[in-house]
Protein backbone atom coordinates (compact mmCIF):
# COMPACT_ATOMS: atom_id res chain seq x y z
CA UNK A 1 0.00 0.00 0.00
CA UNK A 2 1.48 3.42 -1.10
CA UNK A 3 1.51 6.10 1.72
CA UNK A 4 -0.99 8.75 0.72
CA UNK A 5 1.97 11.51 1.19
CA UNK A 6 4.16 9.52 -1.91
CA UNK A 7 0.91 9.37 -3.78
CA UNK A 8 0.77 13.51 -3.19
CA UNK A 9 3.98 13.90 -4.29
CA UNK A 10 3.54 11.64 -7.37
CA UNK A 11 0.65 13.56 -8.24
CA UNK A 12 2.84 16.75 -8.09
CA UNK A 13 5.49 15.44 -9.92
CA UNK A 14 2.90 14.02 -13.09
CA UNK A 15 1.43 18.09 -12.86
CA UNK A 16 4.73 19.68 -13.49
CA UNK A 17 5.94 16.91 -15.82
CA UNK A 18 2.74 17.74 -18.02
CA UNK A 19 3.63 21.45 -17.87
CA UNK A 20 7.18 20.95 -19.11
CA UNK A 21 6.03 18.60 -22.17
CA UNK A 22 3.65 21.72 -22.93
CA UNK A 23 6.59 23.48 -23.16
CA UNK A 24 8.09 20.91 -25.27
CA UNK A 25 5.69 20.89 -27.78
CA UNK A 26 5.67 24.66 -28.00
CA UNK A 27 9.63 24.44 -28.85
CA UNK A 28 9.42 21.49 -30.79
CA UNK A 29 6.80 23.65 -33.50
CA UNK A 30 8.73 26.69 -33.77
CA UNK A 31 11.78 24.17 -34.57
CA UNK A 32 10.29 22.73 -36.84
CA UNK A 33 10.44 25.48 -38.76
CA UNK A 34 13.89 24.84 -39.17
CA UNK A 35 14.14 20.90 -39.05
CA UNK A 36 11.98 18.10 -39.69
CA UNK A 37 10.28 16.04 -36.23
CA UNK A 38 12.46 13.07 -37.26
CA UNK A 39 15.93 15.19 -36.89
CA UNK A 40 14.38 17.11 -33.68
CA UNK A 41 13.92 14.32 -32.16
CA UNK A 42 17.38 13.07 -32.42
CA UNK A 43 18.54 15.83 -31.47
CA UNK A 44 17.12 15.80 -28.36
CA UNK A 45 17.47 11.64 -27.78
CA UNK A 46 21.15 12.64 -28.05
CA UNK A 47 20.96 15.52 -25.71
CA UNK A 48 19.16 13.74 -23.17
CA UNK A 49 21.51 10.88 -23.30
CA UNK A 50 24.52 12.91 -22.18
CA UNK A 51 22.37 15.12 -19.43
CA UNK A 52 21.09 11.40 -17.80
CA UNK A 53 25.10 9.85 -18.02
CA UNK A 54 26.09 13.69 -15.92
CA UNK A 55 23.57 13.07 -13.84
CA UNK A 56 24.56 9.53 -13.01
CA UNK A 57 27.94 10.56 -12.15
CA UNK A 58 26.59 13.57 -10.13
CA UNK A 59 24.35 10.84 -8.43
CA UNK A 60 27.70 8.38 -7.98
CA UNK A 61 25.37 5.54 -9.39
CA UNK A 62 26.16 2.72 -11.79
CA UNK A 63 24.76 2.04 -14.98
CA UNK A 64 22.98 -1.02 -13.79
CA UNK A 65 19.85 -2.35 -15.53
CA UNK A 66 17.26 -4.65 -13.15
CA UNK A 67 14.91 -6.60 -15.12
CA UNK A 68 16.50 -5.73 -18.54
CA UNK A 69 13.35 -7.36 -20.75
CA UNK A 70 10.87 -5.03 -19.24
CA UNK A 71 13.51 -1.89 -19.11
CA UNK A 72 14.05 -2.70 -23.45
CA UNK A 73 9.90 -2.93 -23.77
CA UNK A 74 9.50 0.39 -21.83
CA UNK A 75 12.53 1.87 -24.01
CA UNK A 76 10.86 0.45 -27.31
CA UNK A 77 7.33 1.68 -26.80
CA UNK A 78 8.64 5.31 -25.24
CA UNK A 79 10.83 5.57 -27.40
CA UNK A 80 8.50 5.00 -30.88
CA UNK A 81 5.84 6.91 -28.79
CA UNK A 82 7.99 9.98 -28.18
CA UNK A 83 9.58 10.33 -31.64
CA UNK A 84 5.92 10.27 -33.18
CA UNK A 85 5.07 13.09 -31.08
CA UNK A 86 7.57 15.15 -32.49
CA UNK A 87 6.79 13.88 -36.11
CA UNK A 88 3.09 14.76 -35.54
CA UNK A 89 3.83 18.42 -34.35
CA UNK A 90 5.71 18.91 -37.15
CA UNK A 91 3.30 18.35 -39.52
CA UNK A 92 0.55 19.48 -37.71
CA UNK A 93 0.62 22.17 -34.73
CA UNK A 94 1.76 21.58 -31.26
CA UNK A 95 -1.92 21.90 -30.10
CA UNK A 96 -3.23 19.21 -32.34
CA UNK A 97 -0.36 17.21 -31.65
CA UNK A 98 -1.01 17.15 -27.85
CA UNK A 99 -4.55 16.46 -28.24
CA UNK A 100 -4.30 13.64 -30.27
CA UNK A 101 -1.22 12.41 -27.87
CA UNK A 102 -3.01 12.83 -24.95
CA UNK A 103 -5.91 10.35 -26.24
CA UNK A 104 -3.08 7.63 -24.15
CA UNK A 105 -5.14 7.05 -20.78
CA UNK A 106 -7.38 5.45 -23.21
CA UNK A 107 -4.92 3.22 -24.56
CA UNK A 108 -3.68 2.82 -20.93
CA UNK A 109 -7.04 1.27 -19.73
CA UNK A 110 -7.48 -0.49 -22.53
CA UNK A 111 -4.13 -2.51 -22.75
CA UNK A 112 -3.66 -3.08 -18.63
CA UNK A 113 -7.16 -4.46 -18.31
CA UNK A 114 -6.58 -7.06 -21.53
CA UNK A 115 -3.23 -7.29 -21.05
CA UNK A 116 -1.85 -6.64 -17.77
CA UNK A 117 -4.39 -7.66 -14.97
CA UNK A 118 -5.24 -3.74 -14.20
CA UNK A 119 -8.25 -3.32 -12.35
CA UNK A 120 -10.92 -0.29 -12.78
CA UNK A 121 -13.11 0.96 -10.87
CA UNK A 122 -16.17 3.33 -11.13
CA UNK A 123 -14.14 6.44 -10.83
CA UNK A 124 -11.55 5.61 -13.38
CA UNK A 125 -14.26 4.98 -15.98
CA UNK A 126 -16.28 7.24 -15.32
CA UNK A 127 -13.21 10.32 -15.57
CA UNK A 128 -12.17 8.11 -18.69
CA UNK A 129 -15.17 8.49 -20.23
CA UNK A 130 -15.33 12.16 -19.90
CA UNK A 131 -11.66 13.57 -20.69
CA UNK A 132 -12.51 10.95 -23.80
CA UNK A 133 -15.46 12.88 -24.68
CA UNK A 134 -13.74 16.21 -23.96
CA UNK A 135 -11.02 15.05 -26.30
CA UNK A 136 -13.50 13.62 -28.84
CA UNK A 137 -15.47 17.31 -28.87
CA UNK A 138 -11.31 19.41 -29.21
CA UNK A 139 -10.56 16.93 -32.21
CA UNK A 140 -14.15 17.51 -33.63
CA UNK A 141 -12.80 20.50 -36.12
CA UNK A 142 -12.68 20.78 -40.14
CA UNK A 143 -8.52 21.12 -39.82
CA UNK A 144 -6.16 22.10 -42.82
CA UNK A 145 -3.66 19.58 -41.60
CA UNK A 146 -3.15 16.27 -43.64
CA UNK A 147 -4.09 13.24 -42.34
CA UNK A 148 -0.56 12.05 -41.40
CA UNK A 149 0.33 14.20 -38.48
CA UNK A 150 -3.05 12.50 -37.19
CA UNK A 151 -1.71 9.12 -37.89
CA UNK A 152 1.50 9.95 -36.19
CA UNK A 153 -0.22 11.55 -32.74
CA UNK A 154 -2.36 8.56 -32.98
CA UNK A 155 0.20 6.35 -33.28
CA UNK A 156 2.18 7.92 -30.36
CA UNK A 157 -0.86 7.86 -27.96
CA UNK A 158 -0.88 4.36 -28.61
CA UNK A 159 3.16 3.43 -27.98
CA UNK A 160 2.58 5.85 -24.96
CA UNK A 161 0.16 3.71 -24.14
CA UNK A 162 1.73 0.76 -23.44
CA UNK A 163 4.67 2.50 -22.97
CA UNK A 164 3.27 3.49 -19.25
CA UNK A 165 2.82 -0.35 -18.05
CA UNK A 166 6.48 -1.11 -18.71
CA UNK A 167 7.45 2.50 -17.17
CA UNK A 168 5.74 1.78 -14.22
CA UNK A 169 7.29 -2.07 -13.53
CA UNK A 170 10.76 -0.81 -14.53
CA UNK A 171 10.65 2.22 -12.13
CA UNK A 172 10.25 -0.46 -9.61
CA UNK A 173 13.16 -1.70 -9.26
CA UNK A 174 15.44 0.66 -11.35
CA UNK A 175 15.94 4.67 -10.61
CA UNK A 176 14.21 7.33 -12.62
CA UNK A 177 17.75 8.06 -14.99
CA UNK A 178 18.21 4.52 -15.95
CA UNK A 179 14.76 3.62 -16.75
CA UNK A 180 14.50 6.90 -18.97
CA UNK A 181 18.05 6.10 -21.05
CA UNK A 182 16.20 2.79 -21.87
CA UNK A 183 13.70 5.24 -24.41
CA UNK A 184 17.04 7.70 -25.48
CA UNK A 185 18.93 4.66 -26.80
CA UNK A 186 15.87 3.50 -29.00
CA UNK A 187 15.30 6.76 -29.74
CA UNK A 188 18.44 7.93 -30.99
CA UNK A 189 18.43 4.17 -32.76
CA UNK A 190 14.81 5.09 -34.43
CA UNK A 191 15.55 8.91 -35.54
CA UNK A 192 19.77 8.32 -36.73
CA UNK A 193 18.53 8.22 -40.24
CA UNK A 194 17.11 11.80 -40.61
CA UNK A 195 20.89 13.03 -38.54
CA UNK A 196 21.79 14.49 -41.53
CA UNK A 197 20.48 17.58 -40.96
CA UNK A 198 23.04 18.23 -38.23
CA UNK A 199 25.49 19.73 -40.97
CA UNK A 200 23.67 22.26 -41.42
CA UNK A 201 22.94 23.65 -37.71
CA UNK A 202 23.73 27.01 -36.26
CA UNK A 203 24.65 27.56 -32.94
CA UNK A 204 21.40 29.79 -32.08
CA UNK A 205 19.70 26.63 -33.43
CA UNK A 206 21.96 24.26 -31.89
CA UNK A 207 21.23 26.06 -28.74
CA UNK A 208 17.28 26.21 -29.28
CA UNK A 209 17.67 21.68 -29.64
CA UNK A 210 19.36 21.72 -26.47
CA UNK A 211 16.87 23.26 -25.14
CA UNK A 212 14.17 21.32 -26.18
CA UNK A 213 15.87 18.22 -24.91
CA UNK A 214 16.57 19.39 -21.19
CA UNK A 215 12.71 20.61 -20.99
CA UNK A 216 11.64 17.02 -22.68
CA UNK A 217 14.12 15.00 -19.75
CA UNK A 218 12.41 16.98 -16.93
CA UNK A 219 9.33 16.24 -17.89
CA UNK A 220 10.47 12.46 -18.36
CA UNK A 221 11.83 11.88 -15.33
CA UNK A 222 9.21 13.56 -13.34
CA UNK A 223 6.81 11.66 -15.05
CA UNK A 224 9.14 8.29 -14.23
CA UNK A 225 8.68 9.52 -10.82
CA UNK A 226 5.41 10.13 -10.54
CA UNK A 227 4.23 6.49 -11.90
CA UNK A 228 6.28 4.88 -9.48
CA UNK A 229 3.53 6.09 -7.04
CA UNK A 230 0.56 6.10 -8.79
CA UNK A 231 -2.51 3.81 -10.62
CA UNK A 232 -1.44 4.08 -14.44
CA UNK A 233 -4.55 5.12 -15.60
CA UNK A 234 -5.01 8.18 -12.60
CA UNK A 235 -1.28 9.27 -13.48
CA UNK A 236 -2.32 9.08 -17.55
CA UNK A 237 -5.68 11.42 -16.42
CA UNK A 238 -3.31 14.14 -14.83
CA UNK A 239 -1.63 14.05 -17.74
CA UNK A 240 -4.36 16.07 -19.81
CA UNK A 241 -3.32 19.01 -17.99
CA UNK A 242 -0.75 19.92 -20.45
CA UNK A 243 -3.50 19.88 -23.19
CA UNK A 244 -5.30 23.26 -22.39
CA UNK A 245 -1.83 24.77 -21.62
CA UNK A 246 -0.83 24.05 -25.12
CA UNK A 247 -3.66 24.64 -27.05
CA UNK A 248 -3.70 28.07 -25.00
CA UNK A 249 -0.14 29.07 -25.90
CA UNK A 250 -0.31 27.82 -29.18
CA UNK A 251 -3.18 29.99 -29.93
CA UNK A 252 -1.19 32.88 -28.40
CA UNK A 253 2.01 32.04 -30.30
CA UNK A 254 1.00 30.52 -33.59
CA UNK A 255 -2.48 31.96 -34.43
CA UNK A 256 -3.80 28.12 -34.28
CA UNK A 257 -7.45 28.53 -34.59
CA UNK A 258 -9.94 26.67 -32.22
CA UNK A 259 -13.56 26.04 -32.85
CA UNK A 260 -16.09 27.14 -29.35
CA UNK A 261 -16.06 22.82 -29.24
CA UNK A 262 -12.65 23.34 -28.20
CA UNK A 263 -13.57 24.91 -24.43
CA UNK A 264 -16.45 22.39 -24.47
CA UNK A 265 -14.08 19.90 -24.74
CA UNK A 266 -11.76 21.80 -22.08
CA UNK A 267 -14.67 21.46 -19.74
CA UNK A 268 -15.17 17.99 -19.95
CA UNK A 269 -11.34 16.98 -19.64
CA UNK A 270 -11.06 19.72 -16.46
CA UNK A 271 -14.01 17.65 -14.81
CA UNK A 272 -12.54 14.38 -15.44
CA UNK A 273 -9.20 15.59 -13.76
CA UNK A 274 -11.24 16.41 -10.85
CA UNK A 275 -13.38 12.81 -10.88
CA UNK A 276 -9.84 11.26 -11.24
CA UNK A 277 -7.97 13.51 -8.16
CA UNK A 278 -10.79 12.49 -5.72
CA UNK A 279 -11.34 8.79 -6.61
CA UNK A 280 -9.80 7.27 -3.48
CA UNK A 281 -9.73 3.44 -4.62
CA UNK A 282 -6.74 3.55 -6.53
CA UNK A 283 -3.20 1.37 -6.05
Amino acid sequence: MTPGWRKHRGEASLFLSAFFFSLTALAVKAASVHFTGAFIAFFRFGVEILLCFGLLYALRQQFRVKKPGTWLLRGFFGAGSMALYFVAISLSSSGRATLLFNTYPLFVALTGALFFGKKMNAGHVASLLLCGAGVWLVFHDKSDFGPLGDAAGLLSALFAGISIHFLQRSRESNPTVIVYLAAAFFGIVFTAPWAGSAVSLSWPLAAMLAGVGAVSLAGQLLMSYGFKYIHPTRGSIIAYSSLPLTMGASFFLFQEQYHPLFFLGTFFIVAGLLINLSNKRNK
